[in-house]
């Protein structure tokens, strides 16, 4: 009789069953081994020593008693395996059948059954180690593998920049060509470290399941085993279960030789899988499988024989597309999901459809099924049942609908049935859509069949109504559908597994996290990009983002889903929601989508569900404890997750689970929650995190500093980045070794606080988590956790370069989304303030000017409230909301702003200071804008020549206001010295900048613009075609869209007018669908067009436009400003040649007047007193004509010099007006030496050659001043 360690006997066992015998002794071993008294275990039990005594004597206890025993005493999860194995046997003992056989002949079965149970048992243990040391191994590969990803991205990164600098400084061919191998190799290790650890974390999932099951059956069996000793009267044995420690791996150090690692990752990983696939086949093998017969071979089944196609809910595609085979060959096909009946086979033949979801449901392995096909999937392990098996997994549709039918014994079809007209055909599920971007898929999803059928059914395409012609194929539509519900009920998993389940039946599968209305425009703007729409790097994201929604809409993409996630405010969302032949899924806690859409109303778990989900995560758990947490937490789906998270990594026992919950619900009820915070997610959440801040205390940190973060998926790459790390070190002194990074993040993982996507190298923390974390936290310690946030971000802005640089805009993406949710715009560093500085500018550079616009407004009235108007900072924030307003061509109201930022800086800073002398650039360009050409040319030459002095001649900001100079010089009709000013900006930014920096592009812009002034046509149409074809370029965005214009200007002017019609044409549409008609751009560009559609004899057309913008930019700058008066010289032309010679002259006197007066003696005032004076000989005064001709050609010889074409023109202008004032012989003259002279310069065939032989007038339209 045993005794406990206070010496009192445990007393007889008197149970009433051998089930009942065998738990009692087990529960007195685990007391004997922790040495420990009934009285002490009355605390961690719950109960006296009384009941303790009667459960140890025999009588069956409850579920709880039994776990709470095993923790206090041994804490062993195999003994906790073990323990409940036997109390299931005790609750559902076997039935006493008397003896049949004679005694020696029981003897000697019950030894043959001791011998097998024997060897059945040490099997299983075998099993259970190498599956224990497998899943360690796979669990040490997910953390190295993950660090390595981390490590490879950062090196891709750095690679990136590092070919873009010596691309951009020309650098040596041989450099460049290493730095290329060096980003490919770096590149190809990535993508392979990527697929290895997604494949180490589903490999790693099926190894802790397969070890679950086993350890259930090394309890089992043990059981069974002590039953037979007992039957053959042999008493209780000790049962030998030498547990062998896992032998810990070794991978090379990433940073040491990453193809090494990669390579000793491979070795690992290939042998676990071999131990997996073998212990797979065994445990998938029935019990007997080694004596029973094979399986026969099925034999042709009978035309219209009813036939099972049986099937998991996650492979109701597999079971529609073979069901459909098989109709269409003549069988009655019965449809059979796991789990809704009993035994799904029946008496008649079936097809498995054996897939990883199919495995999961014990009642899919059947013993025998009489002609039984199983057709194995993709993420299926082998199957072991005959012949009849067939692998469809790597399969195209043709081939796999041949193997269906030859495994049933049936001839092949010709080709695949089709669906008659209106007919729904099943897609393939072999056949993944061409784009697809979900994110991982959940492997643990559970239940919700309902409410996917439901959804599925809503999305079903419907025909358009019958009177669509016939000879059009069928079209279909649906309305967009809105999941809604409360904060942790599963919206997001739900739509994921929609998405994921019926990917086949579409061509596009496209996911956006639409939190953020600008994370939506750059995620259409992506799917642009994938559809063939719009360039990677297009410029103005709206554009963009219109291209793909103009691309869903058209038939030839195919059926497609879009499904926007988090899409709280239907307002924002609304104007991106596509239309056409697909479908859109939003997830959303608005329940206000009902006015917009069909809305599926998602609720917590039912119980069944919650039960489900907790028993396939926890094997060892009761229905009884499971039903019991479940209610603990209110079947909410993220609560019930979290605790089978916690259950599984701790293996606490459930009831001592469920009591912590109790304590920590009565702390919840006490406090504040968050809005959409259910009072059950608090007591899970809580435990886990106590937890988590004892063992872990740098992973509880981070989870605080991430729910001061936006609930979009947050990039890895931040948080390995140094500030994080600093963050954290005062946690964890272990980070200094950036390797134990991963442990952390595994942390999160392995608690259920976090979800990890190793292929888009993020990790996103449920915003109903974050609203717990903050809520949780005390005022100081939320706002210190805040500013940490913001010093994380801070510290990912690129070094160098700015928004400037286009490799940094990937780099600034991983920091926009959190900008807002951290409240970053109060933060007083200036550090961090920098980065919505660089937000404005950089929305500016996309051509989102009112979004530009809108944010910096709200941060100049939040600045000025919080720092005081002479922050330096809202000074320069003030500047970049002038130049978004000059970009709008609000002229009148960036001036004044300019102004007074920089009579402030002059004050704050100084007159030398380089931000006092960027800004005085600034109101250069809105004096220069605003017709003021002389002031802006010598405030210019000042500061720059004060930049120079401060910081160099080739400093960015030295060159920049060098090309402002070249600009005015132009402006100023000094096109020589502009082009040699251009020259040397467009050299210096090449090397200090880079070929493909905006600031080199600009010069090198300005210069195509001279050579054209100067008549060097040829030169410039090939200067500014590189530029439009640059690889790098984007051709939407508003630079982009102006040098489109400038170079149509010189195609005119080289005799090429037909392309630069339509590029004008192009041009001119991208302007007014992209932009306002009011930008200076599109003005410059609808003058132009005005005067193409002129050569091209469209003098109606000419007219119109050019009225339309001399009112807008009259109406904009007023009737004296100089680019008024060069759209009121060019719509004198098109009078002229419309016949309406009276108001042409009457406008050319007012534009050639009042250009003289506006800029003196200029290039622009002596071609419109030549337009002027072709326009009076016309009205009938061809004397007049001649003076003001030949005035103007004396000058423009002397200023442009004879052998320009501009001179050559009014030359033969003067040969028309000599002629027609009766000088025969002079005209002759003139017109021979015109002709010959354009014929040295012009290709043969320019319009102006043609009107000079043919004795005509030439008519020279003057171009936009540039800015």
């Amino acid at each position: 009789m045993g005794q406990d360690r206070g010496g009192r006997p445990f007393g007889p066992i008197r149970a009433e069953t051998r089930e009942a015998q065998a738990l009692a002794e087990f529960l007195r071993e685990l007391v004997r081994g922790s040495g420990r008294s009934l009285e002490s275990l009355t605390g961690p039990l719950g109960v006296s020593t009384t009941t303790i005594g009667v459960y140890l004597g025999g009588k069956v206890p409850r579920e709880r008693f039994v776990t709470s025993l095993v923790a206090a005493t041994s804490g062993r999860h195999a003994d906790r395996v073990r323990a409940l194995s036997l109390l299931r046997a005790a609750l559902s003992p076997a039935p006493v059948r008397p003896p049949e056989q004679s005694a020696p002949a029981q003897v000697a079965e019950l030894q043959g059954q001791l011998i097998e149970a024997y060897q059945r048992l040490t099997r299983a243990q075998d099993q259970r180690d190498e599956l224990r040391e497998a899943a360690d191994n796979y669990g040490r590969l997910v953390m190295v593998l993950w660090t390595m990803v981390h490590f490879l991205r950062r090196r891709v990164d750095g690679l990136t920049r590092e070919r873009e600098e010596l691309r951009n400084r020309a650098a040596d061919s041989p450099w460049l060509e290493q730095s290329a191998r060096e980003l490919a190799r770096a590149q190809g290790q990535e993508s392979r470290a990527v697929a290895r650890l997604d494949g180490a974390q589903e490999m790693r999932r099926r190894a802790e399941d397969m070890l679950a099951r086993v350890i259930d059956q090394v309890g089992r069996l043990s059981q069974e085993l002590e039953e037979l000793r007992a039957g053959a009267g042999l008493g209780p044995g000790e049962v030998r279960d030498p547990e062998r420690p896992p032998v810990p791996v070794e991978v090379a150090p990433v940073t040491e030789d990453i193809d090494r690692a990669l390579n000793r990752a491979d070795e690992i990983s290939a042998e676990s899988a071999r131990t997996l696939e073998r212990i797979g086949r065994e445990l998938d093998a029935p019990v007997g499988a080694e004596t029973a017969p094979a399986v026969p071979a099925v034999s042709a089944v009978p035309a219209r024989e009813q036939i099972a196609v049986v099937h998991a809910a996650e492979d109701t595609l597999w079971a529609e597309w073979v069901g459909w085979l098989l109709t269409a060959a003549g069988f009655d096909v019965l449809s059979r999901q796991l789990g809704g009946t009993p035994d799904p086979y029946g008496p008649q033949p079936a097809v498995l459809v054996w897939s990883a979801a199919t495995q999961r449901h014990r009642a899919a392995a059947p013993t025998y099924v009489p002609r039984l096909v199983v057709l194995q999937v993709a993420g299926a392990s082998p199957v072991r049942w005959g012949a009849s098996a067939v692998n469809l997994a790597t399969l195209g549709e043709t081939a796999a609908s041949e193997a269906v039918h030859q495994a049933l014994g049936l001839e092949p079809p010709e080709q695949l049935p089709q669906p008659g007209r209106g007919g729904r055909r099943p897609a393939f599920p072999g056949d993944l859509p061409r784009i697809f971007n979900l994110p991982s898929r959940n492997a643990e999803f559970t239940g919700r069949a309902g409410q996917l059928a439901e959804l599925r059914e809503r999305l079903r395409p419907q025909l358009f109504p019958d009177d669509q012609p016939s000879y059009e194929p069928p079209r279909y539509t649906t309305m967009p559908q809105a999941v809604c519900g409360l904060s942790g009920v599963g919206k997001t998993q739900l739509a994921l597994e929609y998405a994921h389940r019926f990917a086949a039946e579409y061509a596009v599968v496209w996911w956006i996290s639409a939190e953020q209305s600008e994370s939506i425009a750059a995620s259409l703007a992506e799917l642009a990009f994938r559809l063939g729409e719009s360039p990677e790097e297009t410029q103005n994201l709206a554009e963009a983002a219109q291209s793909a929604l103009d691309a869903l809409r058209r038939e030839p993409q195919g059926r497609w889903l879009v499904v926007l996630d988090n899409a709280d405010d239907p307002d924002a969302v609304m104007p991106y929601l596509p239309s056409g032949p697909g479908d859109v899924l939003v997830t959303s806690r608005n329940r206000t989508w009902n006015l917009r859409t069909g809305v599926l109303e998602l609720d917590v778990f039912t119980v069944e569900e919650a039960v489900d989900h907790l028993l396939r995560r926890l094997p060892g758990v009761g229905r009884e404890d499971a039903s019991e947490l479940a209610a603990e937490v209110g079947h909410i789906p993220l609560a019930v997750e979290l605790a089978a998270s916690w259950l599984y990594e701790t293996a606490t026992p459930v009831g001592t689970y469920i009591e912590q919950l109790r304590e920590q619900t009565v702390l919840a009820l006490s406090a504040v929650t968050p809005a959409d915070s259910p009072v059950a997610f608090g007591a899970p959440w809580q435990v886990a995190f106590m937890r988590l801040l004892r063992d872990m205390p740098a992973a509880a940190r981070l989870l605080q500093l991430c729910s001061l973060m936006s609930a979009e998926p947050v990039s890895v790459q931040l948080l390995y980045g140094d500030r994080m790390v600093e963050a954290l070190l005062p946690y964890d002194e272990r980070l200094r070794d950036r390797l134990m990074m991963g442990q952390v993040l595994q942390s999160l993982r392995r608690y259920g606080l976090a979800v990890f996507d190793s292929a888009k190298g993020t990790v996103q923390v449920h915003r109903l988590v974050q609203a717990v974390v903050r809520n949780d936290m005390g005022d100081q310690e939320l706002e210190d956790v805040r500013h940490t946030v913001h010093r994380v971000l801070a510290g990912a802005r690129p070094a160098f370069g700015g928004t400037d640089d286009r490799a940094n805009w990937p780099l600034y993406a991983r920091v926009w989304p959190h900008l807002g949710a951290s409240g970053a715009a109060a933060c007083p560093d200036p550090e961090t303030r920098e980065l919505f500085i660089d937000r404005v500018h950089y929305l500016w550079q996309r051509g989102e000017l009112s979004m530009a616009e809108q944010l910096a407004r709200e941060l100049t009235r939040r600045w000025e409230e919080l720092f005081g108007e002479r922050d330096r900072q809202l000074l320069r924030l003030r500047s970049q909301l002038a130049a978004v307003l000059r970009s709008q061509g609000r002229f009148t109201e960036c001036l004044p702003l300019d102004e007074d930022v920089l009579a402030r800086m002059r004050e704050e800073l100084g007159e030398d200071h380089p931000q006092t002398l960027r800004t005085a650039g600034a109101v250069a360009a809105d004096l220069r804008v605003l017709g003021r050409f002389r002031e802006a040319l010598e405030l210019v030459v000042d500061a720059r020549a004060r930049m120079q002095e401060m910081m160099g001649e080739d400093h960015p900001d030295a060159l920049a206001l060098s090309h402002s100079h070249a600009v005015d010089l132009h402006i100023a009709g000094s096109y020589q010295a502009a082009r040699r000013l251009n020259e040397e900006v467009a050299r210096s930014s090449t090397t200090v900048l880079g070929q493909w920096h905006p600031q080199t592009f600009d010069a090198l812009a300005a210069l195509g613009a001279d050579l054209r002034a100067l008549g060097e046509y040829a030169e410039s149409v090939a200067l500014l075609r590189d530029l439009a074809e640059a690889p790098e370029e984007d051709p939407q965005g508003p630079a982009a869209l102006a040098r489109a214009t400038s170079l149509a200007l010189s195609l005119r002017r080289a005799g090429q007018d037909e392309e630069a019609r339509e590029l004008l044409r192009q041009t001119h549409t991208a302007y007014r669908e992209r932009y306002d008609d009011a930008l200076p751009g599109a003005l410059a560009c609808a003058l132009a067009l005005a005067s193409a559609r002129a050569d091209a004899g469209e003098t109606e057309a000419a007219l119109e436009l050019g009225r339309a913008v001399h009112e807008r930019v009259t109406a904009s700058l007023g009737a004296d400003h100089p680019s008024a008066l060069v759209c009121a010289h060019n719509l004198a032309v098109h009078l002229r040649q419309g016949g309406q010679a009276l108001q042409a002259v009457e406008l050319s006197r007012t534009a050639a007047e009042g250009l003289r007066a506006a800029l003196g003696e200029h290039p622009y005032a002596m071609i419109a007193q030549v337009t002027l004076a072709n326009a009076t000989a016309e009205a009938g005064d061809p004397g007049a004509a001649v003076p003001l001709t030949r005035e103007s050609l004396d000058w423009l010889s002397w200023r442009l010099s004879p052998e320009h074409p501009d001179v050559m023109v009014v030359s033969a202008d003067l040969a028309v007006a000599v002629r027609e004032a009766g000088v025969f012989g002079e005209a002759m003259v003139l017109r021979d030496d015109a002709v010959a002279d354009l014929a040295r310069v012009l290709p043969d065939g320019h319009r102006w050659l043609s009107a000079a032989r043919a004795g005509r007038r030439i008519d020279r339209d003057l171009e936009m001043f540039p800015q």
